[in-house]
């Protein structure tokens, strides 16, 4: 199961997306209207193996953040 819970300060503005990235390619992508966004969902299409993932929110400003990768399998 995959986790993302997002919280933006006010200040600093609001969050267009938030992506899931499996091995380099958005696997999930969800708008955001307001200052929280969650997103949870199974992997159900993983492929064998190591698998890496990782969140990456899109303010509506342009600007970007990355989590940290998380290796699975």
């Amino acid at each position: 199961e995959i986790e993302v819970d997002v919280a933006i300060p006010p200040e600093e503005g609001k969050l267009a997306w938030l992506q899931v990235i499996r091995n380099g390619q958005i696997i999930r992508r969800v708008g955001s209207e307001g200052p929280r966004t969650k997103l949870s969902f199974r992997d159900e299409s993983a492929p064998e193996g190591v698998t890496w993932y990782y969140a990456r929110l899109v303010m509506a400003s342009g600007d970007q953040a990355w989590s940290s990768a998380v290796w699975v399998g």
